[in-house]
């Protein structure tokens, strides 16, 4: 789907500009159309990459754990997570570890 075809774009061109300006005119616009476009997928794409996840898995002993993945710079909202799936019950942590700029966190509820 298109935001805007290119009459209107040729529309608006010749309303604020004078004609002669119009195909850079034009051609502006669809410059800060294409950035805001790509502004936005980067942005998208950075707030989900910095989401703090977990996932169901089972240890060694056959207990069951989490297993939560998040930021190295923000390692607190790994134990935030831990604390909303344990809850009252609290938590013990089997181990973390860190790669890259990746942390998990493995815990079993008590």
């Amino acid at each position: 789907m298109k935001l805007m075809n290119k009459e209107h774009i040729r529309f608006i061109a010749s309303f604020l500009f004078f004609k002669h300006n119009e195909n850079k005119v034009i051609n502006n616009i669809k410059a800060i159309m294409k950035n805001k476009l790509l502004f936005f997928l980067c942005s998208t794409i950075f707030i989900t990459s910095c989401a703090t996840t977990s996932k169901d898995i089972y240890l060694q002993s056959g207990q069951k754990g989490i297993q939560i993945s998040c930021h190295s710079s923000d390692i607190d909202s790994c134990y935030s997570k831990a604390g909303e799936q344990c809850k009252e019950r609290g938590y013990n942590i089997i181990s973390r570890s860190e790669k890259n700029s990746n942390s998990k966190l493995v815990i079993a509820c008590r």
